[in-house]
Order: C-alpha cells, then sequence, then structure tokens
C-alpha cells in the first residue's frame, strides 16, 4: 500500500470513531431533550385545561387571556427551569466527552508519527523514536474544562434564557391568531428544537477542538520530529467548499486547525525526514526515503469532479461564479476572529465574494436608495422598486394610488432582494394635520415581504423613511399577515378609549397607527424596525 493511502486510511478510521463516539453523545442529549419537552407539554396541556374551563364558562379568551394570572410568566419559568437542568446536563456531556477526545489525540498522534517513521520504512537499527506525553491539564486549560466561567458554560447556559424566550413567543403569537394553547404547541415545539440543534453542534464542535488541541500539543512537545501538520478534509459530499480549500495545506506546529462549528477535519503529522533527524544527531540517514504523505490539495481534486458534483457542493449561483472567473477556490476561505474562541475559518457567501466587483461598479447602496426614493416620494401614485444589495434595479412597477399588485413570478423575483415603495396618501392632507408625514407599513406590505422573504422592506412618505428587516435567520414569521392584523386590532382599541379620554385626537390615531403596530410586531418578532425622519 502507498504512504499516503495508508495514512489517509488510518485518519479517515480515527475520524470514524470519533464521530461514533459523537453521535452516542448526541443520542444522550437528545433524549435528556426530549424528557424535559414531555415535561414542558404537561405545562401546555394544563394551560389548555384552563382554557377550556374558561370557553365552558361562557368566557371567550382573547390574546390578553395568557397574560392574565401571571399565565405566560409561570409558562416561561418552567420552560426556563426545564432548560437550564437540560444545559447543565449537556455541558458535563461535553466536558466528558472532551475529556475523552483529549486522550484519543494523544494516542492517535502517536500512532500515526510511528506509522511514518517507523511502519512505512524500517528505521536504522540502533534508533528508536522517544514520544514525550502532552500536560493534559494545560490543553483543558486552553479549552476551558476546568473553567467554571467558561464560553462554553455560557454557551450552554444561553440556551436556557434564549428557549425560554423562543417558547414564550411562540405561545404569544399563536394566541394572537385565536390558536389554543395545544395549537400552539407545534411551533413551540419548532421553536425549542433549535435549541436541541444548537446544544448539539456545540456538543460536536467542541468535541472535535478538544481533540485537535491534543493533537497540536502532541505535536509541539514533540517538536525534534513533527515540524507541521497537513490540513486534511474528508472530501465527501457533506464537505463544505471551504474544507476542500483548505485540504493538503501546510501548516506550523503553532498553528491552530480552525475549523467552523460542526467541523471534521484533522491533521497529518508532517515529520522530520530520516534524513533531517541523521542531520541533528551526526548520523548519514540519507538514504531513507521521506515518508511523509504527498497529499493532493483539495482544490485540485475538485478542479476533477463532474460539473453536478461541484454544483452540488458550490450551489449553482457560486458555481456560475466560479466558472466565470469571479473568484478562485481559495478566496472562498474566510476568517473570523471572537475574543471568546479565538479564529474560526468558514466558506464565504457570495456577496462577499463580489465586493471587490461591487466597489468597481462604484455603487453605494444607500446612495442609490436616496436618489430611487427621492424620485417616487412625490407621486400621487405608488411605485414598487426591487434591488439587490449591489443597488441594482431588479424590477420597478407602478400602481394605483394606494397599493401595486404583482404577479408570481414577480413576488419570486423579490426573495432576498431590497424592497422600496412610496405611500402617497399624505400628500392629500394639509402640512398642519399630523396625517401629513404619512404612515407606515400596510397588513399587504408585511404579506408581501413575508411572502417572498424580502432582505428589507423599506417605505418613504412625505415625512418619514420606514425599514423593516427578517430576524436574525433571515426570514419573517410564517403567519406575518395575521400577527400584524391582530396587533392592528389591539391597538385600534387602545387608540379608541384614548380618543374617548381626550388623550389623542381621531388623527393623531390615524397618524401614528401603523408605526405603533409595526412597532410591537417587530419587538414580539425579533425583527429590526426603524422609522426615520426624511431629510429634504
Amino acid at each position: 500500500m502507498e504512504p499516503n493511502s495508508e495514512i489517509q486510511k488510518v485518519i479517515e478510521q480515527y475520524r470514524r470513531d470519533l464521530l461514533a463516539k459523537e453521535r452516542a453523545a448526541a443520542s444522550k442529549l437528545v433524549r435528556a431533550y426530549g424528557e424535559a419537552w414531555k415535561r414542558i407539554k404537561a405545562k401546555l396541556e394544563r394551560l389548555q385545561t384552563e382554557y377550556e374551563a374558561a370557553k365552558e364558562r361562557g368566557e371567550e379568551p382573547g390574546p390578553d387571556w395568557i397574560y392574565q394570572y401571571n399565565r405566560a410568566q409561570a409558562f416561561r419559568d418552567q420552560v426556563e427551569f426545564e432548560l437550564l437542568a437540560f444545559s447543565q446536563y449537556s455541558e458535563r456531556e461535553v466536558l466528558e466527552q472532551q475529556l475523552e477526545a483529549i486522550e484519543a489525540a494523544e494516542r492517535h498522534s502517536e500512532e500515526l508519527v510511528r506509522r511514518e517513521l517507523e511502519e512505512l520504512v524500517k528505521p536504522p537499527e540502533g534508533i528508536v523514536i522517544d514520544w514525550n506525553k502532552i500536560d493534559r491539564s494545560s490543553v483543558e486549560t486552553i479549552l476551558g474544562v476546568t473553567q467554571a466561567d467558561s464560553p462554553l458554560h455560557k454557551l450552554l447556559l444561553s440556551i436556557s434564557s434564549e428557549g425560554a424566550q423562543a417558547a414564550e413567543d411562540a405561545l404569544v403569537q399563536g394566541m394572537l391568531i385565536g390558536k389554543n394553547p395545544r395549537e400552539a404547541a407545534r411551533e413551540m415545539r419548532k421553536a425549542l428544537g433549535t435549541q436541541l440543534s444548537r446544544a448539539l453542534t456545540i456538543a460536536r464542535t467542541e468535541t472535535l477542538r478538544a481533540h485537535r488541541e491534543a493533537t497540536r500539543e502532541s505535536y509541539q512537545v514533540n517538536s525534534d520530529i513533527v515540524k507541521g501538520w497537513i490540513w486534511h478534509s474528508a472530501l465527501d459530499t457533506r464537505t463544505c467548499a471551504m474544507c476542500w480549500a483548505m485540504h493538503g495545506t501546510e501548516h506550523s506546529i503553532d498553528e491552530v486547525l480552525d475549523d467552523h462549528p460542526n467541523g471534521r477535519c484533522a491533521m497529518i503529522p508532517k515529520t522530520l525526514t530520516w534524513e533531517e533527524i541523521g542531520v541533528k544527531y551526526g548520523i548519514d540517514l540519507s538514504g531513507i526515503p521521506d515518508t511523509n504523505p504527498v497529499i493532493e490539495s483539495g482544490i485540485s481534486q475538485f478542479e476533477k469532479l463532474s460539473k453536478e458534483q461541484q454544483i452540488a457542493i458550490l450551489g449553482q449561483a457560486k458555481y456560475d461564479a466560479w466558472k466565470a472567473g469571479k473568484f478562485t477556490l481559495s478566496d472562498l476561505v474566510g476568517r473570523r476572529y471572537s475574543k471568546a474562541w479565538g479564529s474560526m475559518r468558514y466558506e464565504k457567501s457570495l456577496a462577499e465574494l463580489l465586493e471587490e466587483s461591487k466597489a468597481q461598479k462604484g455603487k453605494d447602496l444607500n446612495i442609490v436608495l436616496k436618489q430611487l426614493e427621492e424620485e417616487i416620494v412625490n407621486q400621487e401614485y405608488e411605485t414598487t422598486i426591487v434591488l439587490d444589495e449591489n443597488g441594482n434595479i431588479v424590477f420597478r412597477k407602478n400602481g394605483e394610488s394606494d397599493n401595486v399588485e404583482f404577479t408570481r413570478e414577480e413576488a419570486d423575483m423579490m426573495k432576498g432582494m431590497i424592497l422600496t415603495h412610496n405611500h402617497p396618501r399624505g400628500w392629500t392632507f394639509p402640512e398642519d394635520d399630523p396625517r401629513h408625514a404619512g404612515n407606515g407599513f400596510s397588513p399587504d406590505d408585511i404579506h408581501i415581504a413575508a411572502f417572498s422573504e424580502v432582505k428589507e422592506l423599506r417605505a418613504i412618505t412625505p415625512g418619514y423613511i420606514y425599514s423593516l428587516r427578517p430576524n436574525k435567520n433571515g426570514r419573517f414569521p410564517f403567519n406575518s399577515w395575521n400577527i400584524y392584523q391582530a396587533i392592528s386590532e389591539q391597538v385600534r382599541k387602545e387608540f379608541e378609549n384614548k380618543i374617548s379620554t381626550g388623550e389623542m385626537t381621531p388623527s393623531q390615531a390615524e397618524a401614528i397607527h401603523w408605526h405603533e403596530v409595526s412597532t410591537r410586531f417587530a419587538k414580539l418578532c425579533g425583527l429590526e424596525y426603524s422609522r426615520i425622519e426624511r431629510r429634504r
């Protein structure tokens, strides 16, 4: 068997062994989460019983029902308690896996080096390789295993608070659109499932990181025979383009293999040759061949793949840009830095890769938006303009005095784009009327933004510029229109009470109605909303 295939075969076996242990640990986390969900669901069933009892008494539980008698807070407290226990259990499991990974890494690194220097060729007679053991406590310190307030501890702890908020939001949103607690459970389980996914990702990432750091430490304490390491990726259908680009690159023993979350990449040792070892000790060993593996670069191997395989890895848009010479595969490798976690490599987005091209075009998106919005703000009819993130107009369409209608094809073209339009109604009121400044987003605006998954929804009026962006996952709630309408009804009732008590006039209420609705909608759903005065 050739040296390259022998070493890579061993690396793949180590990778499989490590991932098998990780999967076993993940199964334990899933079971623990399942038990926590059962208890949370039992609390939901108790809320459902209260809800049904209220209906039997002739009551009509509305959106405010969940806030009565501290129901929402009590439910949130229960969820936070369960998720805190789950987080603590997860942390114990991760720490146990990290310690096992450190032990395995020390064993694996020695086996790899000995295989390269002692098994692939016959060592000179009388020469024995001594292997120095690592100080495991130093690796544990680097990883924060022994620190009570480590980044890992803080990250897992955030699952309880963020999960509790997500569960409460799902329950409140469900009640707003007329669902009962049992019906809201499905969305809630999705929300909490995100926290389980986070825990699994953290567990796997930190276990693999422990193995890599212990491997690097082993190479460092044996620097008399190990001079570096080679990045080794699985190069299978699950390998990202960044890891394809890094495969085969050589690094010093001081460099960290800063893979992305869930990263499976490994470190093949690059040893001194027998000739170099002989020079250190004044012995002529030049007749012994170099047994270091020669790894064909991932970039070279990627170029040999079929078009279909390349598209499966890059995606169609990136593939097209790559084939057009917009970037090289090595350009895909990005690097982020965190005070808590250090550096991490990632696959750049197509937008990042085309940033230079964007700069060459000399287009500043904010300038383009200002120019276009000032063009349409004084019109008596609505105009919608859809742009990409580089300021290029995808399409422009005129409508009536208060709406623009779209075809399904046009709605599909809006995905991931910026949609801006004008609200001309403010011009129909005199300047001293509060309604002259113009109002914010209508339910129809929200519907098209959510349906088309726009990157940003904007509107310009005589007095303001409105903006609404999706949540951190790039999405609006799937039932945005219903939630928005329910909030609108709440605001309408509140404003009617204020009008009846003289706190505001009907004109004032109408002028700020949709702004108030958008503010509450954004807060409830984790969206980014702003209203700024228009500079004329």
